[in-house]
């Protein structure tokens, strides 16, 4: 009987297309209910900048918000350049035509990032699985309907958190390349528009985004394998340099508040975290040692011996030290480095934020945290190697598994291997330079949200390993027979 089952499904609907409607009926059910995750302080500079702000006696932290309101006065669109505030303007629009003109519903924002994750959704299972309908298909298109219908991905959709702009970001990077590198692709320029519109809105989301131009022009520059034509190749190499032009505007984008909190915290919670002699560490810096009193505190903790936002704290403790004096601090104490990217590595796979609530308070539950729909997320946090050094040997087996298809690949003049390998070093570049920003530059505060990127980048990696082993495309070219 199940047989026969199996055989009518296989008649009646591709493995992709199966696995985006059964996440569209568990999205849509969590975005709707709703649920979200509660602010946990960072929603006022996204509110300020998108034209919204918090109802009287909004909750923070124990429970999500449903509604906000809308600014019916000259708004400037002022706090700097983000890719976010498209989205969150685009659900404005849309909640002013649908739902009210003076309220908005954050659920509005959440149909909005999911209806575009539904889109890459299956445009990555195409490009991962295939349009065969065999068994193996059908178990690969399940296996990435657990990842990506994991509520830890899907909660972060009814919240103001930048998070879905980088999983939407990296998803469609992944899923243009993938498609772009087979033999015969139709459409091809509104794949490379993805692609550029994935590149931008990763790098612009914030300032801290904007190294990751760095991987994404490796990832450019190896797309110029595909081409045979000259122009088309100075198209790619064109495209290299506008990316890089995309890292210089995000880096651009300072914002001195938020600038002397990540400096405040890169020293309190990251350099002297785990310094036994902090204020050697801090005279040896040319920084008054008397400083080191600050060692584990953070920027707007109540009761600092010193006023933060002091011109006595400005002067004489952050204008004294910069990215370089923290790297050369690094550099001549291995062993507290060692620890700070340890803590990274064990906080890198934890992508469901548990220090605030998951429903409006209306559903009676404060500090709730879901269980529903987390098999990803449960055994990625829990199995997953803890470990900097193990990202390092993760890196180097990929590249050996994918460098050996390029290389087989060049060889037979298959610039598709090649195309693949670059894409899976622009993705483990992303994973290991967050996880060493993360920690070095900006401290453990907030650190698991902070490294989205690295979790997201897992699953991608992750999802490939496993799909070109199963479609034997490892060291082969894209077949559709295969």
């Amino acid at each position: 009987m199940f047989s026969k089952i199996g055989h009518q499904i296989q008649k009646m609907i591709a493995p992709m297309a199966l696995a985006t409607l059964v996440l569209f009926v568990l999205g849509l059910i969590m975005i709707v209910v709703p649920q979200g995750y509660a602010d946990d302080g960072t929603f006022q500079a996204v509110l300020n900048r998108s034209g919204l702000y918090s109802l009287p006696h909004a909750a923070t932290m124990t429970n999500m918000n449903v509604h906000y309101g809308i600014r019916q006065y000259f708004f400037d669109g002022g706090g700097g350049l983000t890719s976010q505030v498209p989205f969150i303007r685009l659900a404005i629009l849309l909640n002013q035509i649908f739902v009210s003109r003076t309220v908005f519903d954050i659920r509005s924002l959440g149909l909005v990032y999911f209806a575009i994750y539904l889109g890459l959704f299956y445009l990555l299972g195409n490009a991962m699985v295939g349009h065969g309908r065999q068994l193996r298909h059908y178990v690969q298109a399940t296996v990435m309907t657990v990842a990506f219908g994991d509520s830890a991905f899907l909660l972060y959709f009814n919240s103001f958190y930048g998070e879905p702009v980088i999983l939407l970001s990296l998803m469609a990077i992944v899923a243009s390349v993938l498609l772009l590198v087979r033999r015969q692709v139709k459409h091809a320029w509104l794949l490379v528009l993805l692609y550029i519109i994935g590149t931008a809105t990763l790098i612009l989301l914030r300032q801290q985004n904007a190294v990751m131009a760095i991987p994404m022009i490796l990832v450019t520059l190896g797309l110029i394998g595909r081409e045979k034509t000259r122009q088309l190749r100075f198209g790619w190499f064109a495209l290299a340099v506008v990316v890089g032009l995309f890292g210089i505007v995000g880096q651009s984008q300072s914002n001195p508040a938020q600038d002397d909190l990540d400096a405040y915290q890169s020293m309190t919670r990251g350099t002297l975290l785990f310094d036994t002699k902090p204020e050697q560490s801090l005279k040896d810096g040319n920084i008054n040692p008397q400083f080191a009193i600050l060692k584990g505190t953070t920027y707007y903790q109540p009761g600092l011996p010193l006023n933060a936002h002091s011109q006595t704290m400005q002067r004489q403790f952050l204008d004294r030290f910069n990215t370089m004096w923290l790297f050369q601090y690094y550099w001549l104490h291995p062993a507290q480095t060692n620890q700070l990217l340890n803590l990274a590595a064990t906080n890198a796979q934890i992508l469901q934020i548990k220090s605030v609530g998951d429903r409006p308070a209306t559903m009676g539950k404060t500090q709730h945290v879901t269980q529903w729909m987390t098999l990803y997320s449960s055994l990625i946090s829990s199995f997953f190697p803890t470990r900097f050094a193990f990202y390092i040997l993760l890196a180097i087996a990929l590249g050996l598994v994918y460098g050996f298809g390029a290389f087989y690949g060049y060889s037979r003049e298959q610039p598709e291997l090649v195309v693949k390998f670059y894409l899976v070093l622009g993705l483990m570049v992303i994973s290991l330079i967050t996880l060493i920003g993360a920690i070095l530059l900006e401290g453990d505060p907030n650190l698991a949200r902070r490294l989205f990127p690295v979790g997201t980048t897992t699953v991608l990696l992750g999802l490939m390993l496993f799909t070109d082993s199963a479609n034997r495309k490892l060291f082969l070219p894209e077949d559709p027979k295969r």
